[in-house]
């Protein structure tokens, strides 16, 4: 009997897991399943590695659905079962294989919407009696260990957080708390109980999901999977769901602002994590103040993003691509300048717009401003359209040395976005197809 509702529960965990893993073969490239994967050997190795990995585990996890049919179909086992794994396949499913990683758009959010609904329905249909709860002091030292060992850490590094997003978390994350034990605590939790699972198995079970659903960054699964394991239990004994989840957004209020970002990489997971850290990695591979020729970087960055090795028509049209992007932002840069802004009251010129502003940002009478200059001066090879900027917004002659510190070159912004334009041509055509990115693709704005 425990072996068949472990075998149960397993087989909904490898399910999960599974769905993970086919996300991360489908839709990363080489250079994000390092990230996304931990196989040592660079991009190559991650790319060699997750497919048959990710295969695998889509087989074992097949024969053990046809095996475990069988087991929850006595006992009253089969409907808690099957919601567990349809509603949790469903959600490993959105997370890696639909969420993708940028910002949701209104199908994503419908999606969400859409689960997090049947998240309640889940909750609402299986209303079960819960024991009374010991006192609250009976989870004192266990909620101050959660909400204090951050800060002690924090504070004992030398890290100090900031005032105003300390307020912000503290006031929002305890109701995203509740949303997220609603569907990782409650829902697994009541259904493990009917399929009599032990309250070790059961802890152990809610604590592996909610590891995995904050893949593939490690410092949080850990954190979560030990978290979830004390909720679990204490849930099952008759704790108040509002009383975790204040823990769990107190608790996790210090975790993202007195820890070291570097550490937690502020507590981001899934898709986006897996994106943020890639464009980082290339955008870091030279010093962070260095200006890198294009042909250098892309010969390092392509592969790794779009997955094949670049033709010479490829470069040699996102170098152009590349140069047309550039030319606006360069101009914005003449237009911030000390220079510019010294000289724009005694000739009558518009004041600089504001350093931290980007151009595409500014109002409608600047943007055209940058655009004529960078349209009037597109014929200009680079050299040349930095002499014609020297003229038109600073008026005056460019000495050759000030035109040789504008090089046709990307700095650490620049390097970003162009790995994150290559990673979503991949996403949206896949490998095969020629890369033809434009400048709006690329959104240079610094």
């Amino acid at each position: 009997m425990r072996n068949a509702v472990n075998l149960l529960i397993l087989t909904w965990l490898l399910v999960c897991l599974a769905l993970l893993c086919g996300g991360l073969a489908v839709t990363l490239a080489p250079g994000e399943m390092v990230w996304a994967w931990p196989v040592p050997g660079g991009a190559a190795s991650a790319a060699l590695w997750t497919r048959p990995v990710a295969l695998a585990l889509a087989v074992v996890a097949a024969l053990l659905l046809a095996i475990a049919v069988n087991f929850a179909k006595t006992g009253g086992r089969a409907r808690p079962w099957a919601e567990l794994v349809l509603y949790f396949g469903g959600l490993f499913g959105f997370v890696w294989w639909v969420l993708g990683p940028g910002l949701p758009g209104p199908a994503q959010w419908i999606a969400g919407g859409v689960l997090l609904l049947a998240a309640a329905w889940l909750k609402f249909r299986l209303r079960r009696p819960r024991p009374a709860p010991p006192p609250a002091r009976t989870w004192l030292w266990a909620d101050a260990l959660l909400i204090l060992a951050p800060v002690a850490v924090g504070l004992a590094l030398g890290h100090r957080p900031e005032g105003p997003s300390v307020w912000v978390s503290l006031l929002f994350y305890p109701l995203y708390a509740g949303v997220q034990l609603l569907v990782f605590l409650v829902v697994p939790a009541d259904r493990l109980q009917i399929l009599r699972a032990t309250p070790r198995v059961a802890a152990a079970a809610c604590a592996g999901l909610f590891a995995l659903i904050h893949w593939p960054n490690p410092v949080v699964m850990l954190i979560t999977a030990l978290a979830m394991a004390l909720w679990a239990a204490q849930y099952r004994r008759g704790r108040p769901l509002w009383q975790l989840a204040l823990v769990m957004g107190l608790a996790a209020t210090t975790t993202t602002q007195f820890l070291p970002d570097s550490a937690t990489r502020h507590m981001r997971v899934g898709p986006r994590y897996v994106r943020q850290e890639t464009t980082r990695q290339y955008a870091d591979a030279y010093p962070t103040h260095s200006r890198v020729p294009v042909d250098i970087f892309l010969a390092e960055v392509f592969a790794p993003c779009v997955g094949r090795a670049p033709s010479e028509a490829e470069i040699a049209a996102l170098d152009q691509t590349l140069d047309a992007a550039a030319r606006p932002v360069t101009a914005w840069h003449f237009f911030i300048s000390t220079e510019y802004g010294m000289k724009a009251d005694g000739r009558g010129l518009p004041p600089s717009p504001h350093p931290d502003q980007p151009w595409t940002t500014l109002s409608p009478e600047w943007q055209a401003r940058i655009r004529d200059l960078a349209l009037r001066g597109a014929p200009l090879d680079w050299p040349d359209y930095i002499a014609f900027l020297y003229e038109e917004v600073l008026g005056r002659s460019a000495a050759p040395a000030e035109i040789a510190g504008w090089p046709p070159a990307l700095n650490w912004s620049r390097r970003k976005q162009v790995t994150e334009a290559l990673l979503n041509w991949r996403l949206a055509h896949g490998p095969r197809q020629p890369v033809a990115i434009t400048s709006a693709d690329l959104l240079l704005v610094q």
